[in-house]
């Protein structure tokens, strides 16, 4: 059996329907299970509790003794039913989601024991020795006791992320006085909690353990738990001093020591010590994570290459971000930790290297479960997020999701993001010459950079962004003297840390600082060895996002006789700049022009959507720009057409400015 019919009653209308449950519902119901054998819909609602089966787990779960014909008919009446990632001789399948989704939803509602499917998948995976399938049944299962016994007997030291994002879930609805007599199981919720980005949780649940077992929390799996705490906390000093303790200690299994590589790494980076964070990326110690498939060993490449682009190296960050990505998405699946903490550093590079579709896609239905990653993750996939949205012409929507992440870091203590957030809302400011406003986040800026003391790396990240947004601002302002100054101490900082993507930034303005001081020659001193370290970095996105100053810069450099980087040159100067003035031909479409916003029947989402209309994008690319999916594009538009009794995209175009220019005349 080859699914070769899979899915064939229709499965575009299955999609189309998706954003309409009733729609959904009333089709599944009528069009395709209607008629349907009752011992057939039984056997797929069963199915149902499955992300993936085959005909033995087909049997045993649902103690059908015709699983193989069943398996045939369900292919045979195109019920959906696809082919699934195979590991073993046996065929392995699933449901569509949307129709797994419909069948679960009619076996909640009918007198099945939904636990009891679980505890029987339990049981056949058990058998198996297949322990980490066992596990999300096991606690969906209703059976404590069961769980407690899987987990003690048969669960790693660690399990995998996601499987520490489900027992997390299932920890949350039990009582916490009954998981206190099991200690194994104290320890695995304050790794469930500190690897999704909950420090608070993770010490309590840590405390709860040192409670019922002395000396827990200075156990090696104690100080590692501590040091994560520290990494989430963004506390760089701590994570160092916590690091130190477990210095020459074996911690016995390789999650623990990918979870040690990855943090070092990032203490290292993060005080500017990129050359001893290669070195120990490059040892014999780190092999295991070079070549592990494991969801820890995936997330430390991650690190590794994030702690490369950190130093500014986007080229080499890609090569090693891609491939961390494909592995994670290939073993564990897109939505999966790994997959999502992979996905943030790539978006990143992506940007940078100006693959602008490519960086969408990425991030794309994930921005949810990054929001609740590491900072630098969050951070990251935030303004990475945001300056697409602009590129998009959507730079309302880009400043207004910076101030829910602003909030966000806030909440988490996050200064560090709280700044970057505020930053990047200035440069969007200054780009539309709303001065006023980029004096009032200057303000803010400058009050979180009083407040940092001491010499630690963040203090001194957090010190450099609000000068680097000073410098800008007074280069807007007209004064260029004043944003040298500024300059300098971004310098500083960047000397000391070793970012040379931000010794780029500094030498960019500077240059346009220079400029507007009429020092012509320094002008060409000064963007020569940026731009060739730029070349070198693989960097784009870094110099195009200074804006229009910097393109004419570009074009007054003298030709190279290095060709590479002469045509690398040519392509940064045909290449759109971050913010593209609205025109005739370009409509934003936060604020749609000619009427746009007049137009009466259209939802603020639709008269959004039809403003990208008239940018010519796709509907993939108008689902990319909006955070939305593509179903729901297709959805919009035909209540677009439906109002304004048109067919065709062209039509619709034509229609809102008719209509538009009438209201104004109105």
């Amino acid at each position: 059996m080859a699914s070769s019919k899979a899915a064939q009653r229709n499965p575009v209308r299955l999609r189309a329907l998706a954003p309409d449950a009733d729609s959904l519902h009333a089709y599944l119901s009528e069009d395709v299970v209607a008629g349907l054998p009752a011992e057939l819909l039984n056997f797929m609602q069963g199915l149902s509790v499955l992300p993936r089966f085959n005909a033995a787990l087909a049997a045993h779960v649902t103690g059908s003794e015709h699983a193989d014909a069943l398996l045939a008919a369900v292919d045979a009446r195109g019920l959906f039913l696809l082919p699934a990632q195979e590991d073993d001789q046996a065929r392995w399948y699933r449901f569509h989601p949307m129709f797994a989704a419909f069948l679960s939803q009619r076996l909640a509602c009918g007198q099945e024991d939904v636990a009891g499917l679980h505890r029987r998948a339990t049981g056949w995976f058990v058998q198996q020795g297949r322990f980490a399938e066992a596990i999300p049944h096991a606690l969906l299962s209703e059976d404590f006791d069961a769980v407690v016994r899987l987990i003690e007997c048969s669960m790693p030291a660690l399990p995998s992320v996601s499987q520490l994002r489900a027992f997390r879930q299932w920890a949350e609805m039990v009582p916490s006085a009954r998981l206190a007599g099991h200690p194994r199981l104290l320890l695995l919720a304050a790794w469930a909690s500190a690897v999704t980005a909950r420090p608070a949780e993770a010490e309590q649940w840590l405390s709860a353990l040192e409670a019922v077992r002395a000396g827990a929390g200075g156990s090696r799996h104690g100080r590692l738990l501590r040091a994560v705490i520290a990494m989430q906390r963004d506390e760089v000093a701590l994570l160092d001093a916590t690091l130190a303790t477990l210095e020459n200690v074996a911690l016995g299994h390789p999650a623990l020591e990918h979870i040690r590589l990855g943090l070092t790494v990032r203490s290292l980076t993060a005080r500017g010590r990129h050359a001893q964070a290669r070195d120990i990326l490059g040892s014999a110690a780190a092999s295991a994570m070079r070549t592990g498939t494991g969801e820890l060993a995936l997330m430390a490449r991650a690190s590794a290459a994030s702690a490369i682009l950190l130093e500014g190296n986007a080229l080499e960050a890609e090569r090693m971000g891609k491939d961390a990505l494909a592995e994670a998405e290939r073993h564990h699946g897109r939505r999966s930790v790994s997959a999502c903490y992979c996905a943030a550093t790539v978006a990143v590079v992506l940007y940078e290297r100006d693959k602008t579709e490519e960086a969408r896609q990425v991030l794309a239905d994930r921005l949810d479960m990054l929001k609740l990653s590491s900072p630098d993750v969050a951070l990251r996939a935030a303004l990475c997020h945001a300056r697409l949205q602009v590129l998009g012409g959507l730079p309302h929507e880009a400043m207004a999701f910076l101030t829910d992440m602003e909030a966000h870091f806030r909440s988490r203590g996050i200064w560090r993001g709280m700044a970057q957030m505020v930053a990047e809302r200035q440069r969007i400011a200054l780009a539309g010459g709303d001065w006023r406003h980029a004096q009032s986040l200057q303000a803010t800026l400058d009050g979180l950079a009083h407040d940092q003391t001491g010499a630690q790396p963040r203090a001194a990240e957090i010190v450099a962004i609000a000068a680097l947004s000073r410098a800008r601002l007074l280069l807007a302002m007209g004064e260029a003297q004043g944003a040298m100054l500024a300059l300098d101490d971004v310098r500083a900082t960047a000397t000391a840390l070793g970012r040379e993507g931000l010794m780029v930034t500094t030498d960019l303005l500077q240059a346009l600082a220079l400029d507007a001081l009429g020092r012509r020659d320094e002008v060409i001193a000064c963007m020569e060895p940026a731009v060739a370290t730029a070349y070198r970095l693989g960097l784009v996105r870094t110099l195009l996002d200074e804006g229009k100053g910097v393109r004419v810069l570009l074009g007054c450099l003298p030709r190279r006789r290095d060709s590479a980087q002469e045509d690398y040159l040519a392509g940064l100067r045909g290449m759109p700049l971050a913010m593209p003035a609205a025109g005739p031909d370009r409509a934003i479409a936060a604020a749609p022009q000619d009427g746009l916003t007049e137009l009466s029947g259209l939802t603020r989402r639709e008269r959004e959507i039809l403003g990208l209309l008239e940018q010519s994008m796709s509907n993939k690319r108008i689902a990319l720009a909006l955070n939305i999916s593509e179903l729901t594009v297709k959805w919009n538009l035909r209540q677009i057409f439906a109002k304004l009794g048109v067919s065709r995209r062209y039509d619709a175009i034509v229609a809102a400015r008719r209509q538009g220019q009438q209201t104004g005349a109105g």
